[in-house]
């Protein structure tokens, strides 16, 4: 795991990944998907978004600082706690907002149609 979420090393070099690519390798920091870093929303890393939800109080560390994080890339607050990899209030309401914006059921749940548009 390269502890970096918006980064990769390659050979010493950091270079930036696409979002489908961090999602992926986030998901296999997190649950060990074996998914291929590809940065291709295929069949396989959408099986692992319908799989893997993230909801409120959800214990999943990596992957809620990978969504906290990049709700916050996209201009949407996670709160005054920020990127604390914790599924409480303030990133239920970050998750409700950046829903609605993208015109998704607003149910804070990250499945695979909230997944999909975190990486568009």
């Amino acid at each position: 795991w390269h502890g970096k979420l918006n980064y990769i090393d390659y050979s010493g070099q950091t270079k930036p990944m696409n979002q489908t690519a961090i999602l992926q390798a986030s998901m296999n920091a997190q649950w060990d998907c074996k998914l291929d870093v590809d940065g291709s929303f295929g069949p396989k890393t959408k099986a692992q978004c319908i799989k893997h939800q993230l909801t409120y109080r959800c214990k999943a560390p990596i992957m809620i600082k990978w969504l906290q994080t990049r709700l916050t890339e996209l201009g949407i607050s996670v709160g005054k706690s920020g990127i604390d990899g914790y599924f409480g209030d303030d990133t239920k309401k970050a998750v409700i907002s950046f829903q609605k914006k993208k015109g998704l059921n607003p149910d804070a749940i990250v499945g695979q149609y909230t997944y999909k548009a975190l990486v568009e």
